[in-house]
């Protein structure tokens, strides 16, 4: 924590909340610490800056990728998306994805930013 002005950085210098979430600075949304895309809306959290349920459940042993999908993630930052024999959307394990696409000007699913 930065004692001067109350602003909380994690290791990296990354703008965090009271709880250690990585956030927009300009909005208070929690962000995904590999690509800066919106995790959780900051009305989402509660008043300790803490994400719901079940993301906050028993985080030491949380794996979010068995809830988002295991992803591996272009240059851009944006996870890789495949599609299996049925042309169902899975992640790297061939698990299948759950949510809604846009597809990229290749025709490549992105998964929607708040799906």
């Amino acid at each position: 924590m930065n004692e001067d002005k109350g602003l909380f950085k994690d290791k990296d210098g990354r703008d965090t909340n009271q709880r250690g979430y990585v956030i927009d600075p300009a909005t208070g949304d929690v962000i995904n610490n590999h690509n800066g895309a919106t995790m959780f809306k900051k009305g989402e959290l509660d008043e300790r800056g803490e994400v719901p349920a079940p993301f906050n459940v028993e985080k030491h042993n949380f794996n979010p990728h068995r809830v988002r999908g295991d992803f591996e993630f272009d240059r851009n930052g944006k996870p890789v998306i495949s599609q299996n024999n049925n042309g169902d959307f899975v992640d790297k394990k061939g698990k299948k994805i759950q949510g809604e696409f846009d597809f990229d000007k290749d025709g490549k699913p992105i998964i929607k930013k708040n799906a």
